[in-house]
């Protein structure tokens, strides 16, 4: 596009400065930080009014939008929140849209359990304070991937219900982990020294500390040679010496004793992750996760009230939490929870969205003077409506979904812009390899692999979007590998996803449409007629 001359007339000459960078950014062929229009450049009348500017002074904003915008250079991120974090930081740094203060919220406020659907952004807040947070902070990533709920099983023993040993063990496993961690700190000061390095020498050659991971931790104190070795303990502190089994209340006791000798610390945020990760159909997992929730607020209160620098964060998908039969639940949800939900009912404008905002806010860590990607890059309509709710309406409105949609839609790009095609490939990209995958993540846990693509191979035989749960029902009867499968346990699961949907008419004219993640508090009517949602359309070959 440019050539460069130092005697030629038609050039100009701007600051090295100010100039060297953008040469660089944008692999212009510039020597001498001079700038050169070729004839050829385009019209004549473009090429007049491109030398004019350029006489009169070239701003960086107009050479960049002119020249060197390209759709397929904008990074818009990762399917997972960990794997931005480290390869593109600045994603997460810089292109972060901190909804409702949810930063102050997780750092000061008593909130500490942050709900929200798959993809929601939960992991990407854990990644958010990670790469920002001062040095006042340490932030302690806690993921239970390797979580095993059998030897968590085995950590208190006694005959008690499912319900107090749950609570009793992760008591007990909270309390080491905030020990851990204070004693790990430099700048940490007990007033009791003596005590905390008697209690760590002894546990230390029992294996247990240093305390690497939650997962571990549980692997540790279920053994046999652990639950000898406490025995033996002295614990000073409750004055109980006598060599008898000596139970799990009183060493929880002994240690939250000692976290009370420390007055002086960096602050330390524990977030705890990946509880989905864990979930299987057993009752018993949603009992532990409901005492994890509960023994969380218990000993955030108690660390807050004795002025312990330490809270403790807990990332819980918002199906999972529903799903918890757990008596303190709503009072938990409204007075300690915040949750990320990134669809308005009623917004005026589809473009104030914040999944606009966050695409343009990642847009303009490339492009720093863009005002709206879609306006720059994209028609201004699609399939006869506007690009915004066009895009939008193949997602379930998380950033997840947005992102990979976008990045499904760069991949099948020519040129620096989109076209109307550009996006059709991208969709059935989109949702081919990415949307379905997420559906079927979604059913794991509570249904298993091989039935759920029965499931889905039933949906895809009806070659139509909708369709009645009676229609569903004879189709399931007709696979008998889904025998001894609960049909409406399978809707229920799919709709909790968004998977499915609901259309109904309230004057018998105009058509509505309902979702769980519209709607929060709707459930599955086996009256209803039932859609699939847009972005399995083109994975189930239904009709459009």
């Amino acid at each position: 596009m440019y050539s460069s001359s130092r005697n030629s007339p038609s050039t100009f000459s701007p600051s090295a400065e100010k100039y060297s960078q953008l040469a660089t950014d944008t692999k212009l062929e510039i020597k001498d930080v001079t700038i050169k229009v070729k004839k050829n450049l385009g019209p004549p009348k473009l090429n007049r009014k491109l030398k004019k500017c350029l006489f009169k002074g070239l701003q960086e904003k107009y050479l960049t939008n002119l020249f060197t915008m390209d759709f397929r250079k904008i990074n818009f991120g990762r399917i997972d929140a960990q794997t931005e974090g480290q390869d593109f930081p600045e994603l997460l740094r810089d292109g972060y849209i901190d909804n409702a203060n949810v930063v102050k919220r997780a750092l000061e406020s008593s909130v500490f359990l942050f709900l929200g659907y798959k993809g929601s952004g939960k992991s990407s807040l854990s990644e958010h304070l990670r790469l920002t947070i001062d040095e006042q902070y340490i932030i302690d990533q806690q993921g239970l991937k390797d979580f095993s709920f059998k030897n968590f099983s085995k950590i208190i023993p006694s005959d008690d219900e499912m319900v107090v040993k749950a609570k009793n063990a992760w008591r007990w496993l909270l309390a080491i982990k905030v020990l851990n961690n204070l004693h790990e700190d430099s700048d940490a000061r007990s007033t009791d020294e003596t005590e905390i390095r008697r209690f760590i020498s002894t546990f230390s050659s029992a294996g247990l500390f240093p305390v690497t991971n939650i997962s571990s931790l549980v692997k540790k104190t279920s053994t046999t040679s652990f639950k000898a070795q406490i025995k033996s303990f002295e614990f000073t502190h409750t004055q109980c010496k006598e060599n008898t089994e000596i139970s799990f209340t009183m060493a929880i006791n002994y240690v939250r004793n000692l976290l009370c000798t420390y007055k002086e610390s960096h602050k330390h945020i524990i977030i705890i992750d990946d509880v989905d990760d864990i979930l299987t159909a057993q009752e018993s997992q949603f009992v532990s996760i409901a005492a994890l929730i509960n023994e969380v607020k218990d000993l955030n209160r108690f660390l807050r009230n004795n002025g312990i620098p330490v809270k403790i964060i807990v990332l819980c998908r918002t199906d999972i939490f529903d799903r918890l039969n757990d008596p303190n639940k709503n009072k938990i949800k409204q007075d300690n929870s915040y949750e990320f939900t990134w669809y308005k009912e009623g917004i005026d404008k589809p473009s104030e969205s914040r999944l606009i905002e966050l695409a343009n806010k990642r847009s303009r860590l490339v492009y720093p003077h863009l005002k709206d990607v879609f306006v720059e890059f994209f028609p201004g309509r699609y399939n006869d409506n506007s690009i915004y709710n066009s895009l939008l309406d193949f997602t379930r409105h998380t950033p997840r979904d947005f992102i990979q949609l976008l990045n499904s839609i760069q991949k099948q790009c020519t040129s620096h812009s989109v076209t109307a095609k550009d996006i059709t490939n991208g969709v059935k990209e989109y949702s081919t390899n990415y949307f379905i995958s997420e559906i079927r993540d979604e059913m794991a846990g509570y249904i298993n692999s091989q039935k759920a693509e029965h499931i889905l191979g039933i949906f895809s035989s009806f070659h139509k979007r909708e369709f009645t749960y009676n229609e569903f029902l004879e189709r399931f009867a007709q696979v008998p590998e889904l025998n001894g499968t609960n049909p409406k346990e399978v809707m229920r699961v799919l709709y909790d996803c968004s998977a499915i949907g609901h259309i109904y008419s309230y004057d018998g004219k105009n058509n509505r449409y309902t979702f769980k993640y519209r709607n929060p508090n709707s459930a599955f009517i086996q009256s209803d007629k039932i859609t699939l949602h847009k972005g399995l359309w083109k994975s189930l070959n239904v009709n459009f």
